[in-house]
């Protein structure tokens, strides 16, 4: 996960966000005054983005209000933009410093290792407040999203259709009344439709692949689906648990004949439709065929309905149903260590985790025990890792006069807590060799799992049968009336091991079936995240028909609960009863696991086994076994291989490989078919071995080493099919290790201001002049004892500004010194309240303010004295406090009594004899840098000739006609040409009272020079 939580930012690169959320505001006011940009946290809008501001209600409508009275929480970003407002600024660009993106992934009604996304337009625990509804009605397909009133547009506001604050706002696409689309059109046409929506400011769909990469426009598969790809019902973010009974059943049509196809595009075997789905976790839309159903079960938590998803209308009745995540997407409440490392281009101390072991006598390792935590030592090259490119990167093409670091303290500490050992534990997946250990499968898994719960096992069959058995003999002989779903079977015997089942920390939404050993009774199990396992038992499961250790169970209810029986199977079949004295026996049935179809063959004594896997499945009392996937089964196979690769907790897992196709397929090509096949790519990775890649070319009939013996079938003595066969085994697909190798960084050196003054360094070198302003951290002790040891402890405070490597170690300037910033940045120290509009309070630290007031100061006018637009300040310094602050460097506030309370010095952090440390120096020669740089970038990259030098030269001096002479604080500015060199000292100083050592100091310090 990156620092930055938007995939559309890179760092160095700037994105604004314009027009339409900026519609309907008065921007007339915008740029006339000095700009600043001013970074935060927020509740809502989006992060690592320059957002220009026109007014407090265009500040909260983007970025939310500054207090959430529900969960305590403040967030410092739209405070300051109204402080910096209030004071007179109104060239504002908004900069949101973190936030998590709230979405979720759902499958298609096709078969496809493509997910549709939904999720948040910006980072918001609103998201969870955000629906959408697609009815798939043949002929009158439409889309309904809901969202909250506060996330209304302006132009919604005055068409009044915001009623009340509680009020849900509902807005309806008819896809196909006013577009014409239908089922056949272009998914990504809808999506467009969607998220170009006039009011459609929360919600953003698109297409990902298995990686998670959007492909809505990059994919050829993608622009394939269509709108019938689209499954109809309810789509949720940031809902983790449905309250109400979680059900979930799914139909698969087998579409051999075109007059099956659900669609005229539609060009795949199987299709996936929802009879009923309430469990919000699973990766379908809450759905019900029929209203009915669906009714009942929200009745169950008191949601009464007469209509679909009427109760999205009323705000917060859907809670009752399905529950809210815990996820905080809006990280207001981060550390300073999470926002120094959001801000980017820092540096960190780093901790590591030093091995320990229990030997025996012998000195052999018996035991790995958790490592010790130990901060690096300065011996080590990795003691101090780089804080990589963040905010500040992204922001830095940004130019504006002021850059305000909002509600966070220059002298506040900078770490976190120090790791523990299990911060060193890493998912590891354990890869498995297989054909002859020619190709390494690496299993995909969850790196958040760090929980041995979540443990698969897999078993790898790899067979050669004759090339007619790779496909079903007649769809006649498959039982297609219901897929059957595949789960594992957990048994128990004491309440002990019940319980023990029940506390599993295992997948949200795993369904599992759990058999009473004492009583044989079978049932249902399911497993949210906050009840844990549970049994499942309602009447919808009646009839229901499912595949666990190779046998079939059925549904049968008893005095109103469903429990789990063993399905026989005749000697001819699996017989399904079609009238009181008919029925029809199968030799296939379908089976469905990891939302892929599968083709089982029934084991009976009396069939012709085409493909027989497994000799002693008969012996052990199975009655179907797997052979491989419908949709290769029942479509053009050209490579004669299908494959069938099961997924599930709890057992060992078949992945079997049917090749007839062993003479005329190479490793590298069973390896590619294998990592592009749809039910096997988003569990395993295929990669040939050292060995593979010697033989890579070669056909695997050539290089298979390992035959079956002949194999008789128990059950008929005719001898099995089977030509080629192995067999390996995987236990566990991954295991829990400590990376001894990793450096976790948890604190720094650095503070704040000397963070924010290196950016305002870079930003002033590569874009344009600017200068950093940031506050101090709030003073709770206010009397006259506790103000005195806050003076005395700024006074000793030693921010250390000086610009600094990736590794924190001073850059050295031309005087073999360090590079001193500080005059790139102001650290105000005072703090007042501001009121907001609801009579929310906050308290600021003076950086907003200070920025604001100045930005309204024509250039040649310094702060000093100037009065502020403060109601009050939380606490007074005397003149003598005063005046050593402002020595330090500190912008303070002084109340004249008569005039109000003031600016005692516009000063910044420079070194005291230095002229920066004047503000009013920084803001002319920023002036005077603006005005030579729109002069002399007509002329980059233009030859070195006389003409093109002459003409530079006059541009600059026209452009500095209008400074010509202006006197600041002593300095009077003058135009410097030196023709000799052919390079302009643009700026001089004439400063009388200096001494000339001193002079020529200052030149050397503040001369701007260029060169084309």
């Amino acid at each position: 996960m990156g620092l930055i939580e938007n995939e559309a930012l890179l760092p160095g690169t700037l994105t604004e966000v314009t027009s339409e959320y900026s519609y309907g505001y008065d921007t007339s006011q915008f740029g006339t005054t000095e700009s600043i940009v001013i970074v935060g946290t927020a509740f809502h809008g989006p992060t690592g983005a320059a957002i220009a501001i026109y007014s407090p209600e265009h500040a909260e409508y983007m970025f939310g209000k500054g207090y959430d009275s529900n969960t305590k929480k403040e967030a410092t970003l739209v405070p300051a933009i109204k402080d910096a407002y209030e004071k007179g600024c109104r060239t504002i660009y908004a900069v949101r410093v973190s936030g998590e993106n709230a979405e979720k992934d759902y499958e298609f009604a096709v078969d496809s290792s493509l997910r549709l996304r939904m999720k948040a337009a910006f980072p918001t625990n609103d998201a969870k407040e955000y629906f959408l509804v697609y009815d798939n009605t043949a002929g009158a397909e439409k889309l309904k999203f809901y969202k909250p009133a506060n996330r209304a547009t302006i132009v919604e506001k005055r068409l009044g259709l915001v009623e009340a604050e509680n009020a849900v706002l509902v807005n309806t696409i008819e896809l196909a009344n006013d577009y014409s689309l239908d089922s056949n059109s272009e998914l990504s046409e809808v999506i467009d439709l969607l998220n170009d929506h006039q009011y459609n400011n929360v919600l953003r769909l698109s297409i990902v692949d298995e990686s998670g990469v959007e492909v809505t426009t990059s994919s050829e598969e993608a622009r394939r689906l269509t709108l019938g790809a689209l499954l109809p019902g309810l789509y949720t973010i940031g809902r983790s648990n449905s309250i109400c009974t979680p059900v979930t059943t799914l139909d698969y049509k087998l579409c051999i004949e075109d007059e099956d196809k659900p669609f005229k595009s539609f060009d795949g075997v199987v299709y996936k439709q929802i009879i009923l789905n309430t469990d919000v976790s699973s990766d379908y839309p809450v759905f019900s065929a029929s209203h009915a159903p669906l009714k009942e079960i929200l009745n169950e938590v008191a949601i009464f309905t007469s209509a679909p998803f009427d109760f999205l209308e009323t705000q917060g009745l859907v809670d009752r149903a399905f529950e809210k995540d815990n996820t905080d997407y809006e990280e207001v409440a981060i550390s300073n260590f999470e926002l120094y490392k959001k801000l980017g281009s820092g540096y960190a101390t780093t901790a590591y985790a030093e091995r320990r072991v229990k030997k025996d006598a012998t000195g052999k390792v018996i035991k790995e025990l958790a490592p010790r935590v130990k901060e690096t030592p300065l011996t080590d090259a990795n003691r101090v890792q780089e804080i990589p490119d963040g905010i500040y990167s992204v922001i830095q093409n940004l130019s504006t006069d002021y850059r305000v670091l909002a509600g966070v303290g220059a002298d506040e500490e900078i770490k976190d807590r120090v790791p523990r050992a299990k911060d060193f534990q890493v998912v590891s997946p354990i890869s498995a060799n297989v054909f002859s250990s020619m190709i390494k499968a690496t299993p995909i898994v969850n790196e958040d799992a760090i929980d041995n719960d979540f443990v698969k096992s897999y078993k790898f069959e790899i067979h050669e049968v004759e090339e007619e058995d790779t496909m079903t003999a007649s769809i006649d002989s498959v039982y297609t009336d219901e897929v059957m779903e595949v789960l594992p079977l957990l048994s128990y015997t004491t309440q002990d091991e019940l319980d023990k089942i029940k506390k599993m920390n295992i997948e949200n939404g795993t369904r599992t079936l759990v058999k009473d050993n004492g009583t044989g009774k079978v049932n249902l199990f399911i497993y949210d995240e906050n009840n844990g396992y549970r049994k499942f038992s309602n009447a919808l499961l009646e009839n229901k028909l499912v595949i666990s250790d190779g046998k079939i169970y059925k549904g049968i209810a008893t005095d109103g609960v469903v429990d789990f029986q063993e399905v026989a199977v005749g000697d001819d079949g699996f017989e399904v009863q079609t009238g009181e004295t008919t029925s029809v026996k199968y030799q296939f049935v379908l089976g469905e696991n990891n939302a892929h179809v599968y083709v089982f063959e029934v084991l009976a004594a009396n069939l012709t086994q085409t493909v027989y896997a497994d000799p002693a499945a008969l012996a052990a009392g199975k009655v179907v076994t797997p052979l491989g996937d419908a949709e290769t089964m029942f479509s053009e196979n050209e490579e004669k291989t299908v494959i069938y690769a099961q997924s599930n907790y709890f057992e060992m897992n078949p992945v079997i490989v049917r090749s007839a196709y062993m003479d005329n397929l190479t490793i590298e090509e069973l390896v590619e078919m294998l990592n592009g096949h749809s039910a096997l790519n988003h569990i395993f990775t295929f990669d040939m071995t050292e060995a593979g890649m010697k033989e890579k070319d070669s056909y695997l009939s050539e290089i298979a080493e390992i035959t079956a013996p002949d194999v008789e079938n128990p059950a008929t003595g005719e001898i099995a099919v089977v030509l080629f066969h192995e067999s390996v085994e995987l236990k566990e697909d991954r295991e829990i290790v400590y990376n001894y190798s990793q450096y976790i960084p948890y604190k720094t050196s650095d503070n704040f201001a000397r963070q924010l003054a290196q950016h305002a360094t870079y930003t002033t070198l590569k874009t344009g002049t600017t200068h950093g302003v940031i506050g101090l951290k709030l003073q709770g002790d206010k009397s006259l004892k506790g103000v005195k040891a806050r003076e005395e402890r700024l006074m000793e405070l030693d921010f250390d500004l000086h610009a600094k490597t990736k590794q924190g170690k001073p850059m050295i300037g031309r005087n073999s010194e360090p590079y001193p910033i500080g005059d790139n940045v102001s650290i105000t120290e005072f703090q007042s309240d501001f009121i907001d509009e609801d009579n929310s309070k906050f308290t600021m630290n003076g950086a907003a303010a200070y920025a604001g007031m100045v930005t309204v100061l024509s250039k040649d006018q310094s702060s000093t004295n100037q009065p502020i637009a403060l109601r009050s300040v939380n606490y007074t310094y005397s003149n003598y406090q005063l005046s050593r602050l402002t020595q330090a460097g500190f912008v303070t506030v002084k109340d004249t009594v008569t005039n109000g309370l003031v600016i005692t010095d516009g000063v910044t952090m420079a070194q005291a004899d230095d002229p920066m440390r004047r503000l009013s120096v920084k803001r002319v020669l920023s002036e005077v840098t603006k005005i030579i740089r729109a002069a002399g970038d007509p002329f980059i990259g233009k030859p070195n000739n006389d003409s093109n030098r002459n003409s530079l030269q006059t541009a600059i001096k026209s452009g500095l006609e209008s400074i010509k002479g202006v006197l600041i604080d002593g300095y009077r500015f003058t135009l410097n040409t030196d023709r000799n060199t052919q390079k302009y000292s643009y700026i001089d100083i004439d400063y009388a009272i200096r001494p000339v050592y001193e002079i020529r100091e200052i030149r050397n310090r503040i001369t701007v020079q260029d060169e084309i």
